[in-house]
C-alpha cells in the first residue's frame, strides 16, 4: 500500500498537464468564460476560437489526453471559482474498470481507490498496478521533501496554448481493413467491460460535486467516424457506447445545472470519414465544423436559461 500519512495529496489533482493548462490560460475571473475540459476528444475537437466567435464568450480549452472528471474537480478547486460554462468531453472508457492500460486511469482516481479496488481493477495487469503505486509513492515523497506541488514550473506546449488550448490534428483517416479488424478486438477502451463498478462510482461522486457548484455544465459524448459506427454496429462496442450514453443522460438529469449532449448515437451528417484523423477523433477540419455546431447548442442552452432566470424559474 502507498504511504498516505494524513492523506497529504488529497487536495491536489495530481494532473500536471491539466493544471498547467489552467494556470497558463487563466480563465477571466471578472467575466463569464466557456471552459472546454475532459479528455482528448475535447482537446482536439472543440476550438475555442470558433466557439468564442459564435457565442461572444471568452473560451479556453483545458482538456488533456485521458483527462477525466475526477482529476478535473480538484484542478478547478485550485484555480477557478466555477462561475462559468463548462463543456465536459466524456468518453466511455472513463467508467470501464477494464480500461486499465497505461494512461487510462489517472493518478487521482488511483489515489482514491482502496487496496481491494486496486487489486480488482489490476488483477490481470499487475505490472501496471506496481507502476501506478510506485508513481503515487514518488509524489508523496516529493511532498514530504517540499518539492510538490511546484506550480511555477508547470509548462505546456506553446503551440497549443496559442490556440487557447486546442490541439489540432491535420491528418485524414486512412481506413485499413486489417488494422481496423485488429483494433476492434484489442481496443483499450473496451477491454474486459465492467461499467458498473469502481470507476462508475468515482465518476458519479465527481458529478455530484459538479452538481453542487455555481456553474452550468454541458456533458458531451463526442462523435465517432461513420466507418467506426458501421463496423461496430450490434457489437459489444456499440452496446457499451449506448449504455454509456444512457448512464450520462440519467445522471445529468439529476442536476439542474448539468445537461447531456449525445453526439455519438445521434449522428452529424456533415462529419464524414474525411473529417477524422482516426476512427474516434476529428481532425482540424472536422473540429471546426463540430465546434460551430456545438456553439449553436451552447447559445440555445444559454438563451433558455436566461429566459428561465428572468421568469424566476430554478436554473
Amino acid at each position: 500500500m502507498a504511504i498516505t500519512l494524513n492523506k497529504v495529496l488529497d487536495v491536489y489533482s495530481l494532473d500536471n498537464l491539466m493544471e498547467s493548462k489552467i494556470s497558463k490560460l487563466a480563465p477571466d475571473s471578472d467575466a463569464l468564460n466557456i471552459v472546454v475540459c475532459g479528455d482528448s476528444r475535447g482537446e482536439r475537437q472543440l476550438m475555442p476560437a470558433v466557439i468564442e466567435s459564435n457565442t461572444g464568450i471568452n473560451t479556453i480549452n483545458i482538456a488533456v489526453d485521458a483527462g477525466e472528471v475526477v482529476s478535473l474537480i480538484y484542478a478547478l478547486d485550485s484555480y477557478d471559482s466555477y462561475d462559468n460554462v463548462y463543456v465536459l468531453s466524456a468518453s466511455s472508457w472513463q467508467i470501464n474498470d477494464g480500461a486499465n492500460d497505461k494512461g487510462y486511469l489517472s493518478q487521482k482516481c488511483f489515489q482514491q481507490l482502496t487496496l481491494a479496488e486496486k487489486l480488482s481493477i489490476y488483477q490481470n495487469n499487475l505490472f501496471e498496478l506496481v507502476r501506478m503505486e510506485s508513481g503515487l509513492i514518488r509524489l508523496e515523497m516529493k511532498y514530504f521533501l517540499n518539492k510538490y506541488p511546484v506550480k511555477e514550473e508547470l509548462s505546456y506546449e506553446e503551440e497549443v496554448l496559442k490556440e487557447d488550448g486546442f490541439r489540432g490534428i491535420d491528418y485524414t483517416l486512412n481506413v485499413e481493413k486489417e488494422h481496423l479488424a485488429n483494433l476492434l478486438k484489442t481496443h483499450s477502451w473496451y477491454k474486459n467491460l465492467t461499467n458498473d463498478n469502481v470507476r462508475w462510482r468515482l465518476f458519479k461522486e465527481a458529478m455530484n460535486v459538479l452538481g453542487e457548484k455555481n456553474a452550468f455544465i454541458i456533458v458531451c459524448q463526442p462523435p465517432a467516424s461513420p466507418i467506426w459506427k458501421e463496423k461496430t454496429k450490434n457489437t459489444v462496442i456499440s452496446k457499451a457506447e449506448e449504455e454509456f450514453s444512457k448512464k450520462m443522460d440519467s445522471i445529468c438529469h439529476q442536476f439542474t445545472n448539468i445537461v447531456f449532449y449525445d453526439f455519438y448515437t445521434n449522428d452529424i451528417d456533415l462529419l464524414d470519414n474525411s473529417m477524422y484523423y482516426d476512427y474516434q477523433h476529428l481532425n482540424r477540419k472536422g473540429a471546426e465544423i463540430f465546434s460551430k455546431i456545438f456553439s449553436d447548442s451552447i447559445n440555445r442552452e444559454l438563451l433558455v436559461r436566461m429566459h428561465d432566470k428572468v421568469n424566476n424559474k430554478p436554473i
